[in-house]
């Protein structure tokens, strides 16, 4: 009597964490996710040139979501009151921003972003949030 009572409650407990799990799969669980690939946790990504002889760029890399028809890619600076980069309906799982400009000393530090996918025409949870600074002004600037 007593093991079949165990017996019971062990199937019970695993029949709730599989319905469980397939209920959070089918709403939209960690699957429709991205993971962040690049740039890592307080990565140090380009600057551009006092002189504006170079550019900035920044490349921003993530993990496939299957099914997802887009991705939404969020960056902004510590403290910024809008983002930089604010870009939906991407349909790739990265992006690059090109730009001829510089980050003044004062903002070079505690850049974030995430990013979130498209499935099933609903915008899913955004990713882990990754922070990364920018090397000093002029750092690979050439000399002219």
């Amino acid at each position: 009597m007593r093991g079949q009572i165990l017996f019971r409650s062990m199937l019970t407990v695993s029949i709730v964490l599989f319905a469980a799990a397939t209920a959070n799969s089918q709403a939209g669980g960690k699957n429709d996710v991205p993971e962040l690939l690049s740039p890592e946790e307080f990565e140090m990504m380009d600057n551009g040139c006092s002189t504006q002889a170079d550019f900035v760029e920044w490349r921003f890399e993530w993990s496939k979501v299957s099914g997802a028809k887009a991705y939404h890619l969020y960056v902004k600076g510590e403290g910024a009151k809008y983002p930089v980069i604010n870009a939906q309906g991407l349909n790739k799982t990265s992006y690059t921003r090109k730009n001829i400009a510089f980050i003044a000393p004062h903002n070079a530090t505690g850049w974030k972003w995430k990013v979130r996918a498209l499935v099933d025409g609903k915008w899913r949870d955004w990713s882990d949030e990754r922070e990364f600074s920018v090397e000093p002004i002029d750092t690979d600037c050439s000399a002219s």
